[in-house]
């Protein structure tokens, strides 16, 4: 591909990823305990790496995923197609089945059992082809259990996505206001 033929792909990309920026900015953000989440817009499929790099770009992760509760939350609301979660498999090998949140946290506690994987039809994690390295939620098929399971997926194939971010505290963003005012005003 030459530079010109270069050019028009990443300005295209650009321009997408504007355009999905801007769609997730005006949209509502769901809250559930203290953290607050966007569901994507099902028509709205992105690689994983790109559905990523949107949530960063306000200021949030792809969806990990803590308790029952918040799967169950993520579940109810999420699209009625597999989504994008922030998991993603440390490592390679079709014996590893270690994972980690983008947050950096595992997604397996006393809490959150590996029974969130899929285990009817298809036993996941499967590391299919040895080409499964992110984590969706499934939702479309009864074949694989019921909805909010998990499934190992190829990170190029395009689904919706939910991203994820603390509720910021209005006290300390208060707080920096008034002492940024009182700093100005004594000046």
């Amino acid at each position: 591909m030459g530079q010109t033929g270069f050019a028009a792909v990443v300005g295209a990309a650009l321009v997408c990823a504007t355009a999905v920026s801007a769609t997730a900015a005006s949209e509502e953000w769901l809250p559930f305990r203290n953290h607050e989440y966007y569901f994507s817009d099902p028509r709205a499929a992105l690689t994983q790496p790109k559905a990523k790099a949107v949530c960063e770009g306000f200021g949030a992760t792809l969806a990990s995923v803590h308790s029952i509760k918040e799967n169950n939350f993520l579940s109810s609301n999420g699209p009625d197609k597999p989504f994008w979660l922030g998991g993603e498999r440390i490592g390679t090998g079709a014996t590893n089945d270690n994972f980690e949140w983008n947050d950096g946290t595992t997604p397996f506690s006393d809490d959150l059992p590996k029974s969130m994987w899929i285990s009817t039809g298809s036993i996941e994690p499967n590391f299919l082809r040895g080409r499964e390295y992110c984590v969706r939620m499934r939702h479309d098929d009864k074949t694989y259990g019921p909805d909010g399971h998990w499934n190992d997926a190829k990170c190029e194939t395009r689904s919706p996505y939910v991203c994820k971010r603390p509720i910021p505290d209005p006290t300390t963003t208060e707080a920096v206001t008034t002492t940024t005012t009182s700093t100005s005003t004594s000046t």
